[in-house]
């Protein structure tokens, strides 16, 4: 059982990384492993995952274009039986969200969500006050394992949908609003793969 909490500190851009549990416990473990992303300049995602890989819930952060582009330190514990949890530290901003697989009941920063209600959320103004950060439910989708691409990047691929629902409220976020053509740019075009923290196993 890995149980302990994992911490490491690199000078890298958020990237896609990946943490789960021993192979010889994984069926105990109904939250088992941790992903991020940066999905664009101005936005990153991060997700929970069960044994076997699957996405258990999905967080999009959003802020001011580079706002990730920073030094990341990540913490995470996932133990038998028991809720798993992650989160990612800058100086400029956290992210962190909290998972009981079995009651559905989640944290997102310091907001309580269910998993039964939307399993797909997005967080803006990540580089400001915790107080004014707003935690918006986008649904529920059927979250799919890391390949060949992140499973952020699959997800936003197979459903414009959300992609959509995404630009709108990240748009209205913005003052003065986001020019719609530079939105499709940003959303289409993944950045580089560096890892922000050492690989335990990938998922399948």
């Amino acid at each position: 059982m890995r149980s302990g909490v994992l911490g490491v500190s690199v000078s890298l851009i958020l990237g896609y990384s990946i943490a789960l549990g021993q192979t010889e416990t994984e069926k105990a473990y109904t939250v088992s492993g941790v992903g991020a992303y940066p999905v664009s300049t101005d936005m990153t995602s991060m997700w929970l995952a069960a044994p076997g890989g699957r996405p258990l819930i999905m967080v999009f952060f959003h802020g001011p274009a580079g706002w990730h582009n920073t030094e990341w330190k990540t913490s995470s514990k996932f133990a038998k039986g028991m809720p798993g949890w992650a989160e990612y530290t800058s100086a400029k901003a956290r992210q962190r969200i909290w998972l009981d697989a079995d009651s559905g009941k989640a944290e997102i920063q310091a907001e309580k969500v269910n998993i039964q209600e939307a399993n797909t959320y997005l967080v803006l103004h990540m580089t400001e006050e915790p107080v004014l950060q707003r935690v918006i439910p986008l649904g529920t989708f059927d979250l799919p394992r890391s390949r060949d691409e992140p499973a952020s990047v699959i997800l936003l691929g197979e459903h414009p949908e959300l992609v959509g629902k995404i630009r709108k409220a990240t748009g209205a976020a913005e003052q003065p609003a986001a020019n719609p053509r530079l939105q499709r740019t940003r959303l289409r075009a993944p950045l580089n793969r560096k890892p922000l923290c050492r690989r335990r196993r990938l998922v399948a």
